[in-house]
């Protein structure tokens, strides 16, 4: 099971930033072999009073079938999950994705939002008036390869 965590709040007497500067950087390197300095959000988390706390996505967990996966999402907590697993498919295997920057991929999730219409017909679907979860899900997915 991947071991995932999310934030809580615990000390609602946290110190603030000041003037927006941390001590706590590290080097990153992004999808394009790029180093680039990112905030440690594990030392930043500390500063304000959050620790980690264990989350169990459960079928989530198994990341590796993003596209049997997108079929099972119909709730809030089940795009969660996806969303989870869709990062954690970046993180174990990138080469799956043709959008592998923030960039590229809001990119692709913007061209492919701006041609929803044109996807639904050519997939004898129906576009619905109030978004599922379900299609928020696809979009995502489908951001990851769109060209």
């Amino acid at each position: 099971m991947v071991d995932a965590t999310v934030l809580a709040r615990i000390n609602a007497g946290a110190r603030q930033p000041v003037g927006g500067r941390h001590a706590g950087l590290m080097v990153m390197r992004d999808g394009d072999g790029q180093d680039r300095q990112e905030p440690d959000w594990a030392a930043l988390a500390g500063e304000f009073g959050l620790v980690s706390v264990p989350v169990d996505f459960g079928r989530f967990n198994d990341f590796q079938d993003l596209d049997a996966l997108v079929e099972t999402v119909e709730t809030h907590e089940d795009l969660t999950g996806f969303v989870f697993a869709l990062e954690a498919n970046l993180h174990h295997d990138p080469e799956a994705w043709e959008n592998r920057t923030l960039e590229s991929y809001l990119d692709a999730l913007q061209r492919f939002t701006t041609s929803l219409d044109s996807w639904a017909r050519n997939n004898a679907q129906a576009l619905p008036v109030q978004p599922t979860w379900h299609l928020i899900a696809r979009l995502l997915l489908i951001a990851r390869t769109y060209e």
